[in-house]
């Protein structure tokens, strides 16, 4: 039971050169379940969300982004270049299927859920539905990834989240 877990935590570990906010890909059951989560949240019809799901999995430009990004940035070493979402592609479609006009984002660490919740506000935006996102975070190094055309879906808040979501 515990040896497959086991194995691919081994195998992560000399994979990926994260060392905080790990990035991983879902299983195929793991995408399914998440489909259906997102779906029954937002009333959506699962093909809606399945939609959304294949679309951030295929955006080919984000992923350049990323990898572009990363490749440039003093945190090269420590982080990977493979855009690997897990749990941020359901960040995606929430935000896709509702449509919101505010997002807020608290710990934006290198930028990579910054990027995926403005890319979904830059396709929302697209069919007349614009939103914006503030991230915040303590680092004032955080979120190198969230460079153009991204940020202009957004910006980052440095400095204590309290106290700047209390001046939004």
């Amino acid at each position: 039971y515990l040896t497959p877990p086991v194995w691919q935590l081994m195998r992560l570990s000399f994979s990926s050169r994260e060392i905080d906010n790990f990035t991983y890909h879902l299983t195929d059951l793991n995408i399914q379940y998440l489909i259906a989560f997102v779906a029954s949240i937002t009333k959506r019809p699962v093909a809606e969300i399945r939609g959304y799901v294949e679309e951030i999995l295929h955006d080919q430009a984000l992923q350049d982004h990323i990898r572009q990004y990363t490749l440039s940035a003093p945190e090269r070493y420590v982080a990977d270049t493979e855009a690997r979402y897990g749990r941020r592609i359901g960040w995606y479609a929430f935000t896709r299927a509702l449509k919101p006009k505010v997002v807020v984002e608290t710990g934006t660490n290198k930028g990579l859920g910054t990027c995926i919740i403005a890319a979904a506000l830059l396709h929302n935006s697209k069919e007349g539905n614009p939103g914006y996102l503030y991230s915040t975070d303590h680092d004032p190094a955080a979120g190198y990834l969230f460079q153009t055309p991204y940020n202009n879906y957004g910006k980052i808040l440095y400095g204590d989240s309290i106290d700047s979501l209390n001046k939004l």
